[in-house]
């Protein structure tokens, strides 16, 4: 049989806990939970909390037919940039704190960087939020 979906890890590890489930109860030739409790048998059998089946029961009685089960996403927050620095500006900026920290022997600060930046080139438009 070809079968043209491709089972993921997640899918073959529930796959085996059903067939594990099942075969403790063909060995022991009854149910291990009662067929009654309909619901504590699928978490037993899928290895999930009965909580999570109730969920999955009801977002299953919801969804429109035909539709399938969303899976989450993973949601990746790229920050955005504060303000567009040049190349130029950018070494313009590490050499003023490299002459802070070995020409003036002190310490840098964002307010003294501002200072020497607007100085130094005259059409820097940075305000301290750019150094954040």
């Amino acid at each position: 049989m070809n079968n043209s979906k491709m089972i993921h890890s997640q899918e073959r590890e529930l796959i085996y806990g059903v067939y594990q489930f099942m075969k403790r109860e063909k060995e022991e030739g009854e149910p291990v939970i009662p067929l009654s409790n309909l619901r504590e048998r699928v978490a037993a059998a899928t290895g999930v909390s009965v909580g999570t089946v109730k969920m999955i029961i009801k977002k299953g009685k919801n969804k429109p037919e035909g539709a399938t089960f969303s899976s989450p996403r993973k949601t990746i927050e790229k920050p955005s940039p504060k303000s567009d620095l040049d190349q130029f500006d950018e070494e313009t900026i590490k050499t003023v704190i490299y002459r802070f920290t070995e020409t003036h022997q002190c310490r840098p600060t964002l307010p003294k960087i501002l200072e020497t930046m607007k100085n130094e080139v005259g059409n820097f438009t940075g305000q301290l939020s750019t150094f954040y």
